[in-house]
């Protein structure tokens, strides 16, 4: 006998009726406009940030001269590590006074083969120098944090280890005669 209930009961389907109010109808062409307008200006942004990326792309190719077979900013960056790595040039130069190198006269400046090896010596001097030497190397700290932060600021940091390091010359600070 279930098995007659089953086949008796039938379900019927009610329609549902929703009912959508002008207001309603306002706020979702309002929505769809909205999301129009926003859709518009992203597409605008990316158009405008893709205009940047390639002008900035053609000036920086420009600067390095690179020749025209270079088309994306990736080649160009690789070109322009192969182009830097080529000089073999020491990274770094802080004077020595003429008792340091056991001469009198004229101060020569002295090369390092890394910056570490040039900023410890400079750390040294400014601890243990004389007064005129802790003097220079204190100027000479402070002017290579200024350009640390300019370039920071700038975005011209060098990234990796493997990036060559740019010439860095300190010259021998001239004293001044008393006439």
């Amino acid at each position: 006998m279930s098995e007659n209930n089953n086949e008796n009961e039938t379900f019927e389907e009610k329609p549902v009726q929703v009912v959508v109010t002008k207001k309603d109808d306002e706020k979702k062409k309002e929505l769809e406009q909205q999301l129009e307008e926003k859709t518009l200006e992203a597409e605008d942004y990316k158009a405008k940030l893709q205009m940047i990326a390639e002008k900035e792309f053609e000036r920086k190719k420009r600067e390095l001269d690179a020749p025209d077979e270079i088309d994306t900013p990736e080649k160009l960056m690789a070109w322009e590590l192969a182009k830097k790595g080529k000089k073999k040039e020491p990274s770094g130069v802080v004077p020595l006074s003429p008792a340091q190198l056991g001469q009198s006269g004229q101060e020569e400046p002295k090369s390092y083969s890394s910056y570490e090896e040039m900023l410890k010596d400079l750390h040294d001097q400014e601890k243990n120098g004389t007064p005129e030497e802790q003097a220079y190397a204190k100027a000479v700290l402070d002017e290579l944090v200024r350009r640390s932060v300019k370039a920071v600021k700038s975005g011209k940091m060098i990234e990796d280890e493997e990036t060559p390091k740019p010439d860095f010359k300190l010259e021998p600070k001239r004293k001044k005669r008393k006439d």
